[in-house]
């Protein structure tokens, strides 16, 4: 009768310990759905940016025309991607790709108004392009606001919304899967640095689309889909909020984005400013991020077996000014 006494209090016992491991279990759960959420989880947090951002990302059309070779005509094409509200001006932003051939654009935003569109200024570099609708300001949603600088921690959960394969206002979740990678731009020899990669979903028809934190400020927006098929397969590539802080303003004010050009010619440059660079994109990278037309660099030639220093002034299309010998083309 003790034996039995004893063993029914040890399991007791042992039924108070596991609850209450479970409990801690529970509470430690409740504390990662809830970390700097403010005390609301995940899921509120996801909901609440979608109700906040969606009517300002916008559906965007386009219609070029291409000539057909085999039965020797123009035929029309038509595409499509997203972009969003960026400024109280009503200026959309996008990807340059998604407009790149377009003879004619339509934005609809999320309300299903349809506005003939124009390309305010275009940076193929960066993959950006900013549009300007032939409409009011008064008749749009607020723009988006940026959350001022990239993420520097990989994990933060993000949101996108957007119109994948025409679906508008689709919203996909993920984590800032890594950062600082390398997107290959739409120009010819040109990369673009501080990537965003990201599991959010991404296809034919997001990209363009604001990445955002669960403050629904914008971090990114999605410009790639590293796939062979085209659609999603686990990874996007997003760029980055400080790109665009860097780009967006001059194409609004000017058109266009300048960049800064070296002499690389017939010569291999191996450094900049005592910084090693291995290849043609982390020159390019090095210097869009870290220069800008009037700025004195420091170049590292190979020429031949030998090694160089060469002072010069960086300024803007193709031209580049030796400190030392004069103007260069």
């Amino acid at each position: 009768m003790l034996v039995a006494a004893m063993r029914s209090r040890s399991r007791a016992i042992g039924i108070t310990i596991l609850v209450a491991a479970l409990g801690v279990v529970r509470l430690a759960l409740a504390d990662t759905t809830s970390a700097n959420t403010g005390g609301q989880c995940t899921e509120g947090r996801v909901i609440s940016v979608y109700g906040l951002a969606a009517s300002s990302v916008v559906d965007i059309t386009r219609l070029g025309y291409v000539y057909d070779f085999f039965f020797f005509g123009v035929i029309p094409q038509e595409g499509s991607g997203s972009g969003f509200i960026y400024d109280a001006q009503g200026h959309i932003l996008t990807n340059y790709h998604v407009v790149q051939i377009a003879q004619e654009l339509v934005v609809a935003p999320s309300a299903g108004e349809r506005f003939p569109a124009v390309i305010a200024g275009t940076a193929p570099s960066s993959d950006l392009a900013v549009l300007e609708l032939a409409t009011s300001e008064d008749s749009l949603p607020s723009p988006l606001e940026a959350a001022g600088s990239d993420p520097s921690l990989v994990g933060p959960f993000v949101v996108s919304i957007g119109a994948p394969f025409g679906l508008r206002q689709t919203l996909t979740t993920g984590v800032v899967s890594a950062v600082g990678r390398v997107i290959v731009g739409p120009a010819a020899n040109r990369f673009i640095g501080e990537g965003i990669q990201t599991d959010a979903a991404i296809n034919p028809g997001s990209l363009g689309e604001p990445l955002l934190n669960l403050d629904g400020k914008i971090i990114g927006y999605n410009s790639r889909i590293p796939s062979t098929s085209g659609s999603y397969a686990g990874i996007g590539a997003a760029i980055s909020s400080n790109t665009v802080a860097r780009v967006v303003p001059e194409l609004i004010s000017n058109g266009k984005h300048r960049h800064q050009r070296s002499p690389v010619g017939v010569d291999t440059i191996g450094g900049v400013d005592g910084v090693p660079v291995e290849d043609l994109g982390d020159l390019t990278i090095d210097l869009e991020l870290e220069k800008r037309p009037g700025d004195l660099a420091e170049l590292k030639v190979i020429r031949g077996t030998g090694e160089l220093s060469i002072p010069v002034l960086l300024v803007n299309a193709h031209q580049v000014l030796d400190a030392g010998d004069g103007l260069q083309e």
